[in-house]
């Protein structure tokens, strides 16, 4: 087969199926974008759109042990409770057994990287950012304590 045999098999049009197919799909990704509405999974427009707020709020745990109190980060903590962030999220609205539930299982998680802790505190931390990314902590609520002491 010579190159104008090969050039001639590129240049087929495609059937009018998969055009129709392509320029369904086009639509469906075009349209929620220049109309505004976000209709996911098809589009994320809004995501990329608008800009991150100045104001964040993280979830972290202060651990008291006989040497003080320390702010335990994530890595720290053993691979199954690294994202402990996300459910953190809803306890201030959960009821008191399941706070405590949870600060209890992450009790045993401090425990395993930090052994002489005997309490914590599940802390929401509100930081201000700036445009040169500083970041500045607004203040810290102490969610729930548990532990002894």
């Amino acid at each position: 087969m010579d190159s104008a045999e090969r050039a001639d098999l590129h240049l087929d049009a495609a059937p009018q199926r998969v055009r129709v197919w392509v320029g369904v799909l086009f639509a469906l990704l075009l349209v929620p974008g220049v109309i505004g509405f976000d209709w996911w999974p098809l589009t994320g427009w809004r995501m990329y759109s608008v800009s991150n707020r100045a104001t964040r709020i993280d979830w972290c745990i202060e651990a008291r042990t006989p040497d003080g109190t320390l702010d335990v980060t994530w890595p720290d903590l053993p691979l199954g409770h690294r994202l402990a962030a996300w459910p953190i999220g809803t306890l201030p609205d959960a009821p008191a057994s399941q706070r405590e539930g949870m600060c209890l299982a992450l009790l045993d998680a401090v425990r395993d990287a930090f052994p002489t802790t005997t309490r914590i505190a599940l802390v929401r931390d509100r930081r201000a950012i700036d445009d040169e990314d500083r970041v500045t902590v607004l203040g810290r609520e102490r969610i729930h304590e548990c532990g002894e002491g």
